[in-house]
């Protein structure tokens, strides 16, 4: 991103607004609304632009939230933080580490700004934890008309599920306050599974604090996920020099560079595909493994290159039925696929009550 042209995380899609604004406040996010306008333009935000979609792309007036970056409060008795919304989640991360607190969960990345983050309902997995608005106690936004209003269950509480997962379409918002929680480890087991067993084990493996699985296509099996949550402890990480060249070697010789330059290739060749994705299980999906450590790392990993992706909700129920019906449809129509299909399990407050009533949903990635 340069001072004029803004560019989304992908790299698929970039705009040119025709004004910019930095606001560092919420008087000064009033004042950038009230001056758009009266002069009649439309306003977007953009925060780390990691949404797939051109939903942060504006050529008319694009409010940045960079400059709204401060973490104003954390309380570490009620388990609580006021942030501003350009905050990214690592950043957040690390202040709440440093209060021996942390996020009750987590997607795969932390780049986002927590406004961002939390307008656009990101999640990790997980049927015991919600997407990350559910966390929220107050907004604080300014509206279209240029009026500062406090959001929360006692405070304009008819707004309150709209405007947690809100697309940008009710105003700009400009801080928020956040439950957390107190600091945990995480205990990881990652293994190698056919399709059928994942689907046919569901309900067992839903009961684990985490879980999660991926769906290869081509190689046609999956990698489960799951994780146990445990007491927070400082795990120490020494390898000797042996050990960080065989890590380096496997994770970015051979799972990042040449992975990346194979499906290079294939854009020149689309039936590489299902042989490069073989290859690739083999190299780095063929054996169990396990870890531990603090949640962040353990939720978080590195998505090597850029990446387009779509999303889906769907009924957890439906799980199986979606997951055979994407294979199918890959077969028949012969499509050729490069990365995984993610399958993640959230909990989703509904917005038809105030009782916070639970939905149970399945998110598919891909």
């Amino acid at each position: 991103m340069n001072q004029n042209r803004f560019i989304n995380w992908s790299g698929q899609y970039q705009c040119v607004p025709t004004f910019v604004y930095h606001p560092s406040s919420t008087e000064e996010a009033r004042q950038t609304v009230c001056q758009s306008s009266e002069m009649g333009t439309k306003i977007r935000v953009f925060g780390s632009g990691h949404s797939p979609s051109d939903i942060a792309m504006s050529n008319e007036t694009l409010v940045s939230i960079d400059r709204l970056n401060l973490i104003l409060n954390i309380d570490y008795e009620f388990k609580t933080v006021v942030t501003q919304a350009g905050v990214t989640l690592k950043e957040l991360n690390q202040n709440l580490a440093k209060h021996g607190l942390a996020l009750p969960n987590l997607g795969s990345i932390s780049d986002q700004t927590i406004g961002g983050a939390m307008s656009t309902a990101t999640h990790g997995t997980g049927l015991n934890y919600g997407i990350l608005p559910t966390i929220i106690q107050e907004i604080t936004l300014v509206t279209g008309l240029g009026e500062i209003v406090k959001i929360s269950m006692d405070e304009n509480p008819k707004l309150f599920n709209a405007a947690k997962c809100h697309l940008g379409s009710l105003g700009l918002v400009t801080e928020l306050k956040l439950q957390v929680t107190k600091e945990f480890n995480l205990e990881v087991h990652e293994q190698p599974q056919t399709l059928e067993t994942v689907l046919h084990k569901l309900p067992e493996s839903l009961q684990s604090d985490h879980y999660r699985f991926w769906y290869l296509p081509h190689a046609d099996m999956a990698w489960e996920w799951s994780a146990t949550r445990r007491p927070y402890r400082k795990i120490p990480t020494i390898q000797n020099a042996f050990q960080h060249i065989q890590q380096w070697y496997h994770e970015k010789l051979i799972g990042y560079y040449t992975f990346e330059a194979l499906l290079y290739l294939a854009t020149y060749n689309q039936n590489l595909i299902p042989y490069i994705n073989s290859w690739y299980v083999q190299q780095m999906f063929n054996e169990p493994k396990d870890s531990q450590g603090d949640s962040v790392s353990q939720f978080n990993f590195d998505c090597l290159f850029k990446q387009q992706v779509n999303e889906w909700s769907i009924p957890i129920e439906k799980t199986a039925d979606a997951i055979l019906q994407i294979r199918k449809m890959i077969q028949e129509k012969d499509y050729k696929i490069h990365l995984p299909i993610e399958v993640r399990f959230v909990v989703i407050q509904s917005k038809r009550s105030s009782q916070h009533s639970k939905n149970r949903r399945l998110f598919n990635t891909g």
